[in-house]
């Protein structure tokens, strides 16, 4: 069977605000979005925090050498390269 291909009027007209796949659920139920990368070369990520009613409430950059590598109840944890090592951080989530 062979996939239909979509016509012009059926895809969009412009690239997702989010990065694809980069949707996380923190320990409280809130969904972080990043979003993409400025094309003015801030590398830093920006988060978008949404509630469970669907309410955005929050906008948080990290460090551009920074990763979200977990989450617990009012907290997130970043884990950064610090030369041949790496080191974590656990940061309060308001």
């Amino acid at each position: 069977m062979v996939a239909a291909v979509p016509g012009p009027s059926e895809l969009p007209d412009h690239a997702s605000p989010f990065v694809a796949g980069s949707a996380r659920v923190d320990a409280d139920g809130n969904l972080w979005l990043q979003e993409r990368l400025s094309e003015a070369g801030d590398f830093a990520p920006v988060f978008d925090l949404v509630n469970r009613k669907g309410e955005l409430f929050d906008r948080v950059q990290i460090p551009g050498a920074t990763r979200i590598v977990g989450f617990a109840p009012g907290v997130v944890f970043l884990s950064s390269r610090t030369g041949a090592g790496e080191s974590l951080v656990r940061a309060r989530i308001r």
